[in-house]
Formats: C-alpha cells, structure tokens, sequence
C-alpha cells in the first residue's frame, strides 16, 4: 500500500446509500407491525402475541444486521477488498457497478491514476443511486479529479483491452440475471485488465460456483475468502492475471 494520504482508512461524511433498500425496508416494517401485533393483544390474546412477538424477533435479525452493514459494516468490507491490492500508488483502477463510488472513491485514496466508476444507476439497487450521487461523494473526499464516471452496462465498457491494473466490484453481477449474463461481465473484466493487474470481486452469491471456476479458466490465480460482518452474507474473489504472452491466459475478444 502506498504511504501516506493514499494509505490511509477513510471514515468519510459522504452517502453511500442503502444496498437492497426495497428488502430492508420490509424487513423492518415487518418488524414493527409483528411488534405492535404482539403489544396489542399480550392481555386479550396471549397466544397470539407470544407467536407474533417470535415471528417479530425473527425478521428483526436480518433486519438490525442489514442496518449495521449500511453504516459500519460496508465501510469495514471496503477497506478489506482495497487491502487485497498490492498498490504501488500510479494504478488505473474500473469499479464495476459502482453505484454511489463506496469501491471508486477509496481506490482513489489509494493512487494517483485514474479511477473508472461504471454503473447504470438503477435506483432499485441502491438508495439515492445516481451519478450525481457518486460525483458528490468524490467531491466530498477530495477525489473528484481522479474519478471518472461512466454510464454503461458493465458488460460493454468503452475502455480498451488491458487498460486497468485493478477491477473492483462488489454486489453487483448477481443482478444479472442469467449465467451467460454474468459470464459476459466477467469476460468483459479480463478483457480491461493488464497482464498481472488484480481483480477483487465480492457478491452475496455465485462466487465459488461461477466467477471462480470461470476465472480461473481463463487462466487466472484465484483465491476465495468469506467476507465478515456483511449483510447479506457475501464471498470474495482476489484474482491475479497471468503475465503477458502466457499461455494460459484465455482473453475475450478484443475491443481496441
């Protein structure tokens, strides 16, 4: 990691949204209407609030944990997938499905080289997700100069081949739907990176039954770790490029 300002943990004042806003927010409602169930009928009918105030605590654990990761737990998660990259300080870096830029905007504290923030910004993904969202919160962190934003499929980057030492993204290729889908996003990673650039990719799921396998077919080193403290629970990748001219490299069709 590089010294100085670029090394250093952000705890910043900016907003990076709410993941899966929609689930959250019925969990919770769930949980204050099993609550007020429970409250109300505890002297008329006992039997019912013991059952609703049960169910009240059940759908309370997702929720209490879902709101921990929104305020500590992605910030903690984003530090770990930033230290999995061996930074050098000039690295060009693409966060796939940025959304807000929790991903871009702390790799820009850790180099001078540019940092490609790529997303669609759909709303339902991410509370308050926009580009102006993400523009603000590189602004707010003294990066907006190096942040770049690109509004694309994450599957048709206008970036060229090998153009990235390092690939980002966190909870965004399960929102593809279909396998052929998320292989094409994958595919479209190995296309930007360098040989022996880095790619750090975590999900809630797919990991070890798609992305690593596929991964490693194009002749990547890949490694799986189990990221703590997330909600929901999520897997992820540090995946290495083979050196240049390799012959275990399996390259996508070339774009430049």
């Amino acid at each position: 990691m590089p010294a100085g300002h670029y090394g250093h943990r952000m705890r910043s004042p900016s907003r990076y949204g709410i993941d899966g806003w929609p689930y959250l927010l019925g969990l919770s409602g769930l949980t204050v209407g099993l609550a007020t169930v429970a409250a109300g009928s505890i002297r008329t009918r006992p039997t019912l609030a013991v059952s609703a105030a049960l169910a009240a605590g059940v759908t309370a654990v997702p929720a209490v944990w879902g709101g921990h990761y929104v305020l500590r737990g992605k910030h903690t998660l984003r530090d770990r997938l930033l230290d999995e990259v061996p930074w050098s300080g000039d690295e060009v870096v693409v966060d796939l499905g940025a959304g807000a830029g929790l991903l871009a905007v702390g790799a820009a504290h850790r180099t001078h080289g540019p940092v490609h923030a790529v997303d669609l910004f759909v709303p339902t993904d991410l509370s308050g997700n926009s580009a102006d969202r993400l523009r603000d919160n590189a602004e707010r962190e003294n990066v907006a100069h190096r942040v770049r934003v690109h509004r694309c499929d994450i599957r048709e980057v206008d970036l060229p081949d090998a153009g990235v030492d390092v690939v980002l993204s966190t909870l965004c290729l399960h929102n593809l739907a279909h396998v052929s889908e998320r292989r094409a996003a994958l595919d479209e990673a190995v296309r930007l990176v360098r040989p022996e650039g880095t790619l750090v990719i975590s999900d809630l799921a797919h990991v070890e039954d798609e992305y690593a396998p596929h991964l490693r077919a194009a002749g990547f080193d890949v490694r799986v770790e189990r990221a703590t403290a997330t909600f929901p629970p999520q897997h992820y990748i540090v995946a290495r490029a083979p050196a240049a001219g390799s012959s275990e490299r399996s390259r996508p069709g070339s774009r430049t």
